[in-house]
């Protein structure tokens, strides 16, 4: 399938003017119109030139089978329907998705993309089982095309925070669960990249590292298993009480003080907060002997 290649300088010049995140979250895409066989090839109308789709950060769409939050037990961001479990994903992420391709556009990205689906088995390809047309000319595959160009530029470490999906954008994610000041975290879990499909885990890495954790009220942690904030779980110490006391942890409704999540049981001779204090009164007697001749 036959490609102008441009020179180095000025591919590298076009990515810098043309294949930009705007200040809007846009990204403008410029497919060239000289590249006459990949339109004939994919049903690119000529009209097909300078176009924007939406970064990660701004991504929005009211069809529902085009996206779902829970095609991926995983993830827990806004993802096209297209990406689930066992579903093709571009051999070209392996190497136009590494930082050291950054030369590389988005259009040279859509045609790596559209011509490895293109060339595939039809009953496997993107545009048969997605699209309604049955045609990449499609806002089906443009969509699918949203997702793979976003996740692509993350892979890059380019403008990470518009391209990586962010599992803190989900609505409510944190807010609508008793016990949390409603703030979310992006965290890492290494844990979470196992359990995804070995098809997506090697070319998407370690973008399904992303987890979140929501922040808790004093006295409550957040349980990453039960997605909830629940009662810090607090034990004694050696340590915690002198002097032979015994040591019980106190519920969180039940704290005699903020600063102490334990009670002191002490012995008769010790009293204090921690057993520190003796109650023992000293009663010094003073003998005056005399020394009788």
């Amino acid at each position: 399938m036959a490609r102008l290649h441009l020179p180095l300088y000025v591919t590298l010049i076009v990515a810098v003017i043309l294949v930009i995140c705007l200040a809007d979250t846009r990204i403008k895409i410029n497919y060239p119109s000289h590249w006459y066989q990949s339109r004939t090839d994919f049903g690119f109308p000529f009209h097909f030139k300078s176009f924007y789709m939406p970064c990660f950060n701004d991504w929005k769409t009211s069809s529902p089978t085009l996206k779902s939050w829970q095609y991926l037990s995983t993830a827990n961001y806004e993802i096209p329907r297209y990406v689930k479990e066992g579903h093709w994903i571009p051999n070209s992420f392996k190497s136009y998705c590494v930082p050291e391709a950054g030369s590389k556009t988005y259009a040279d990205l859509i045609w790596a993309f559209t011509n490895e689906d293109y060339s595939k088995d039809t009953q496997d390809s993107i545009r048969q089982q997605f699209t309604l047309t049955g045609k990449y000319y499609d806002q089906g595959y443009f969509t699918i095309l949203y997702f793979l160009l976003n996740v692509c530029q993350c892979l890059r470490k380019r403008y990470t925070d518009r391209h990586c999906p962010n599992p803190c954008w989900r609505p409510n994610v944190c807010t609508g669960i008793p016990y949390s000041t409603g703030v979310c975290h992006v965290i890492r879990n290494t844990e979470m990249r196992t359990q995804i499909h070995h098809r997506l885990r090697s070319k998407l890495r370690d973008i399904y590292e992303l987890d979140y954790q929501c922040e808790c009220e004093s006295g409550y942690q957040f349980n990453r298993t039960q997605r909830q904030c629940v009662r810090r779980a607090i034990e004694c110490h050696t340590g915690d009480c002198y002097n032979g006391g015994i040591c019980e942890v106190l519920h969180v409704y039940n704290k005699a003080s903020r600063d102490m999540s334990y009670k002191c049981h002490c012995p008769p001779a010790w009293q204090g907060p921690m057993c520190e204090v003796s109650s023992i009164v000293w009663c010094y007697v003073c003998h005056i002997w005399l020394n009788r001749s």
